[in-house]
This record gives structure tokens, C-alpha cells and sequence, in this order.
């Protein structure tokens, strides 16, 4: 195994952000490789409750091949919903599977689902207002492309890593110079090595 990249701060910044918000999406490579169980501690949970809210977030999945595997940790366990965004083409078997674990949800392209699509399923069909996009890189920049990220949390670890297969934080089709996004910095802090940046997205 090797280094962990982040400490305990991190993990107890990423529960905070998860117990704030109506909704989580995630990409597919983040359920294959990673298989989050999104877990909240008793009280934000009596919070949530508390509030008529779900005890945890939803939990979508954005898999345009269908490819996540329906015993994914995100399905079960949880009282509120999971939803999976899928492409017209994905495989019927795999869409079949999915559609018994979760809230299907088709998108127009054969690989793909617009963001403005999933953003607006969670908003009319379970009155979602706050997501918290949790990547990976391809659905980071799609949805930046689509206009639709407005905050941005950004932990600096003291490691150096670099090279072609280190992923960056943005995929897709990238940005250039003449693409830039302006950020402006919201809040920022040290602790114990890391730094934690809040910005706010400067939308085009």
C-alpha cells in the first residue's frame, strides 16, 4: 500500500460536506475502485432526521456503460434513494441489474448523461438543492463545462507526485489558456501539513 494522501482532517472535512448536502454524485471509477459506503456519524444523522431530511444524502452514480457492479456499497444500507445515470446504449443485462438496486435514469447519448440532466432529475423528482460532486476528473469537467459547479474544496497534501498516469482533478477535454475558470478564494487553512482551500467558481 502506498502513502495515504490524506489525514484525518481531510476525512472529517469530506463527512462535513457530505452530512451538509441533499445529494452526492460520483462517476463510475470512483464506485469500481473505491466502493465509498458514505457513513455519518450518529449525530449528524439524528441532525439530518431532526430536520425531515434523509439520515444520509442521496447517492447517484453517473455510469454511461452501466459498468458499476449493483453489489456497490452505495446501493444498500442507506433509507435514502440511490439512482444510477446511464447511456441509451448501455448493456440491457448490466441496466437490468442496476435498475434492482437503484432509481434508473437514462441519458440521450449513447455513453453519456448531461449534467443538466442529472441536476435536474434530483431537483423535480426528490427536490434536491445542495450536490456535492465528488468526481472523478470526467464528471468534474463536465460538469464545470456545463456550468454547474459553484464551490470548489481543494486539499493540498506535502507529497510531490506527478507524471502520464497521475490523474488530475480535471479530465475530459480539459481547459486551456483561454479557458480558464476564476477562482476566489473563500477561506483558508493549515493543519497539520494539509492545506485546505475553500474557493467559489467564478462561472463563464
Amino acid at each position: 500500500a502506498g502513502p495515504r494522501f490524506t489525514g484525518p482532517s481531510d476525512k472529517a472535512l469530506l463527512r462535513r460536506l457530505r452530512g451538509e448536502c441533499d445529494a452526492v454524485v460520483v462517476g463510475a471509477a470512483t464506485i469500481i475502485n473505491d466502493d465509498p459506503a458514505y457513513p455519518l456519524p450518529a449525530e449528524t444523522r439524528r441532525r439530518r432526521r431532526d430536520a425531515g431530511r434523509w439520515e444520509t444524502p442521496i447517492r447517484a452514480v453517473v455510469s454511461g456503460r452501466a459498468s458499476v457492479p449493483p453489489t456497490a456499497r452505495m446501493f444498500h444500507g442507506h433509507e435514502a434513494p440511490a439512482l444510477t445515470f446511464v447511456g441509451a446504449d448501455a448493456d440491457p443485462g448490466r441496466v437490468r441489474s442496476l435498475a434492482e438496486v437503484s432509481e434508473l435514469h437514462r441519458g440521450a447519448d449513447a455513453t453519456r448523461v448531461a449534467p443538466a440532466q442529472i441536476v435536474d432529475t434530483l431537483a423535480t423528482a426528490h427536490g434536491v438543492a445542495a450536490i456535492l460532486l465528488e468526481g472523478g476528473a470526467e464528471l468534474n469537467f463536465a460538469f464545470l463545462d456545463a456550468g454547474l459547479i459553484h464551490e470548489a474544496y481543494v486539499t493540498v497534501s506535502p507529497w510531490l507526485i506527478g507524471g502520464r498516469a497521475v490523474a488530475s482533478p480535471i479530465g475530459g477535454d480539459g481547459l486551456n489558456f483561454s479557458d480558464i475558470v476564476p477562482l476566489e478564494l473563500r477561506a483558508l487553512r493549515v493543519e497539520e501539513g494539509e492545506t485546505y482551500l475553500h474557493y467559489r467558481v467564478s462561472l463563464r
